[in-house]
């Protein structure tokens, strides 16, 4: 393991002495490792986050390039189109009966941002 110094304000140092008098966690340096493995942890499943919905939203993009799907309501699921509608209420009723979960709605619609396209 290696040792990192760092310096924190009195009021966290108050606020992590009180976590190791509570008996949570045997020393300052356990409070710290495992605030630090949350927050990079945290920060992992934030960036897979955004590339999961950038991913998506790049789908719905090629999704208004196509003829068949261009502004209408179309349902997605694990990320392949299963039923369009230009009612989105009538599309939603089918979608409701199938077994599939989940499902997601979106709008192929051109919009400002991928009319360059």
């Amino acid at each position: 393991m290696d040792t990192i110094a760092a310096t924190f304000p009195k009021s966290v140092v108050k606020k992590v002495d009180l976590l190791v008098a509570s008996g949570l966690y045997l020393n300052r340096s356990e409070v710290l490792r495992a605030a630090l493995r949350d927050l990079v942890l945290k920060e992992r499943a934030s960036k897979a986050s955004r590339r999961s919905i950038a991913a998506f939203e790049t789908r719905v993009r090629n999704l208004a390039k196509e003829a068949r799907w261009r502004n209408r309501y179309v349902a997605l699921y694990r990320g392949k189109p299963i039923d369009s509608d230009v009612d989105q209420d009538a599309l939603l009723r089918r979608v409701l009966e199938r077994r599939e979960d989940p499902i997601h709605i979106v709008f192929a619609g051109r919009t400002e941002r991928n009319r360059r396209d």
